[in-house]
């Protein structure tokens, strides 16, 4: 299903297809792309695999996931951005990680603000976290962009990382208009 598209991109859900495991392999099996999500650990096949089975089970369930970026020109998935509830929710957690041969080019920019502005209008949700490794300064660019709020550093047990805290939360002429 299309969630949203731009003049290059396309955010579409995840299939179980072979062709989008393959995909998700290339971006989540990548060390160099998974040295900044998590504990680092690149995945093999079946944790590609299982993520993108979790990925389509949370769409089903709650609307959201970590869309597959498809660049128009080629038709390839080249990364994935979107949502996931932040700690059940209502508020969401937005991330986004691309295969390293698109890094550079303004596609994570791209999906990200194409994401965000589809979830703001189909969902209104009361705020959208992010966060990220403090050594990848080009995810809190892209953050600050779209509106985000710096707060801060948090460590983070799970993953052994101090992270850099964004919330984005609506204006208040904008909650007004949710009335």
């Amino acid at each position: 299903m299309r969630i949203a598209e731009t003049e290059r991109l396309v955010l579409r859900t995840w299939t179980d297809c072979p062709d989008d495991l393959a995909a998700g392999l290339r971006i989540w099996g990548d060390p160099e792309v998974m040295r900044w999500v998590g504990r680092g650990d690149a995945l093999d096949a079946g944790g590609v695999e299982a993520s993108i089975a979790a990925g389509i089970a949370h769409q089903e369930q709650h609307g959201v996931q970590h869309w597959a970026v498809v660049e128009r020109a080629s038709g390839e998935v080249i990364g994935a951005c979107g949502f996931h509830l932040d700690e059940g929710g209502p508020g969401l957690e937005m991330v986004f990680h691309f295969a390293r041969a698109w890094w550079g080019r303004g596609f994570a920019t791209e999906a990200a603000r194409a994401a965000f502005e589809h979830v703001v209008r189909a969902r209104r949700p009361p705020e959208i976290v992010a966060a990220h490794r403090l050594e990848n300064e080009a995810s809190g660019r892209i953050l600050a962009v779209l509106g985000f709020e710096d707060h801060g550093v948090e460590h983070f047990e799970d993953s052994g990382a101090d992270e850099r805290i964004w919330i984005w939360r609506p204006s208040v002429s904008e909650a007004e208009t949710r009335r």
